[in-house]
């Protein structure tokens, strides 16, 4: 009797009809809670192990979640070493969490065949879409070409890090008011300057080496993939590829990216910047016909859990106005002309940390939960809520 039941079969072919496209370098199931996306995840890696390539990685945003990897991988005759240390690559099969995965430079010695990311909305978490250290990892780790010179300098670690630390101690010297410390900066400026001419010239090689390697596949995994439209920005060169130049010339020509969000989401340029839609667009619209764009073109599968109850799978969708103030806020701060106002983005931004927004969205989706959950409850209706997470200690709005 096959573990995997028709439909996560279904899901396997898909990916592998994706991977094996030239430009199929991702694909994505953002199948409902209770689907099994786990298991369909493994499948596409029992495939790929079953060929031979068991450079695969697993990732997820907790330690519990890896747990339930390893179990169902087991079942599956998959044997999954979790990766705890952030000094060693693993071998075969490893499973880490998004916190080791972006801060472990030595996965750069191994050339993956593929990445598999649990709750990959994990890797653009906030409005603004921008990078975080986990994606710039996934990319350098796949070869992504936007970050091959990062993937050179995880191997090049070593020397790269001797070089940071003689550029700290040049640089407190240079601010102090001694002369000594000066002359003493200028001297270290000038022994450094060959390690400086070495680094550039291995990573340059190395950076030329991996043009010729092929890319390694990404499968991602999450049920809510995007949780703003500018944070599809991870899926580039995974599961579409924005097309142009990359500095088009002329005042209001938008970039690749640029043209990509005027296509699929309305955005428009003005003032020489990509700003959101105008009040006409109807987002909402553009938003639900990107994601079909993206299941005709391969990329994307997903699908709701099939039961024999009276089943409704709802997302609390809110527009809420004090989340949208501390959004306007943050980029207010970030958007100032000359960056005179990003130190003080830079402080906000660490104290009111990824873990603090969440938090505060979810007990903000808690307070507009309420009114659904006691309809459902007048109907003598059982109600389940998910919600991204189970911690102690009173700060948490479940």
């Amino acid at each position: 009797m096959p573990l995997l039941q028709p439909e996560q079969q279904d899901d396997v072919i898909k990916a592998e009809a994706r991977y094996a496209k030239p430009d199929g370098h991702g694909f994505m199931l953002t199948n409902g809670t209770g689907t099994g996306k786990t298991y369909s995840g493994l499948g596409v890696i029992k495939r790929f192990a079953r060929q031979g390539k068991d450079n695969i990685l697993i990732l997820a945003p907790s330690q519990g979640i890896l747990d339930g990897w390893i179990a169902a991988g087991a079942d599956l005759g998959l044997t999954i070493n979790r990766l705890d240390s952030a000094t060693t690559a693993g071998k075969g099969i490893v499973a880490t969490t998004y916190a080791n995965f972006r801060d472990n430079r030595h996965l750069g010695d191994r050339d993956w065949d593929l990445i598999t990311a649990d709750e990959s909305h994990q890797l653009a978490q906030n409005q603004a879409g921008d990078e975080t250290g986990s994606l710039n990892a996934l990319r350098a780790l796949t070869y992504h070409p936007d970050r091959l010179h990062a993937r050179a300098r995880m191997q090049l670690r070593e020397l790269a890090d001797e070089i940071d630390a003689r550029q700290a101690e040049i640089k407190a010297l240079s601010a102090s008011d001694d002369q000594r410390s000066w002359a003493a900066a200028e001297k270290k400026s000038a022994e450094l300057a060959p390690k400086l001419k070495e680094l550039t010239t291995k990573t340059d090689a190395a950076v030329a080496a991996m043009k010729a390697k092929p890319r390694g596949k990404v499968l991602f995994l999450s049920a809510t993939p995007f949780p703003y439209v500018k944070t599809v920005d991870y899926g580039q060169g995974y599961l579409f590829h924005y097309q142009g130049e990359k500095n088009p010339g002329g005042y209001n020509q938008p970039d690749p990216r640029g043209a990509f969000f005027m296509q699929h989401f309305g955005y428009r340029m003005h003032t020489g910047k990509l700003t959101e839609p105008e009040a006409g667009v109807n987002s909402e619209v553009m938003e639900r016909e990107f994601h079909e764009w993206l299941k005709r073109e391969g990329s994307l599968s997903g699908r709701a859990l099939t039961v024999d109850k009276d089943y409704d799978r709802k997302f609390v969708l809110v527009d809420d106005a004090i989340g949208n103030r501390i959004d306007q806020a943050l980029d207010f701060l970030r958007e100032a002309e000359d960056g005179r106002y990003s130190d003080i983005y830079d402080l906000v931004y660490k104290q009111f940390d990824y873990l603090a927004r969440m938090r505060l969205l979810e007990a903000i989706k808690a307070q507009h939960a309420i009114p659904i959950i006691r309809e459902h409850h007048a109907l003598g209706r059982k109600v389940v809520v998910f919600h991204d997470y189970n911690e102690g200690g009173g700060l948490n709005p479940f």
